[in-house]
């Protein structure tokens, strides 16, 4: 389970290994807005999250056994995406990061942020 990032329910939109072990995780939206979606029917306040991208290791559980985030540290906020909606994507060049979107059914690349 992944704490830390904001009150929900939220869900994940993109995940992303890096070379240094960490991760990307994209949290948004739990569903699509524009759908008739029976999860936003349940959780009508989950139709205001916005998307945000987070940094986040993975480390031993209680017991030693691999689990999860790494010594209850909370993720690392990289970006608040807000407006976006949909960010289904992550990725990085030259260390910056890239994002893929799919907001008004068309689909875009954002970033580096310089």
């Amino acid at each position: 389970m992944l704490s830390g990032v904001g009150p929900g329910p939220l869900g994940v939109r993109a995940l992303s290994a890096r070379e240094d072990g960490g991760f990307d995780v994209i949290v948004g939206s739990i569903d699509a807005l524009d759908k008739g979606s029976v999860l936003l029917d349940a959780h009508p306040e989950a139709r205001e999250a916005t998307c945000r991208h987070y940094r986040f290791r993975l480390g031993p559980r209680d017991g030693g056994s691999a689990g999860g985030v790494s010594n209850g540290e909370k993720p690392s906020l990289i970006r608040d995406l807000a407006p976006l909606h949909h960010v289904e994507g992550v990725s990085e060049l030259d260390g910056e990061p890239i994002y893929v979107t799919d907001e008004a059914h068309r689909i875009c690349l954002i970033g580096p942020f310089r």
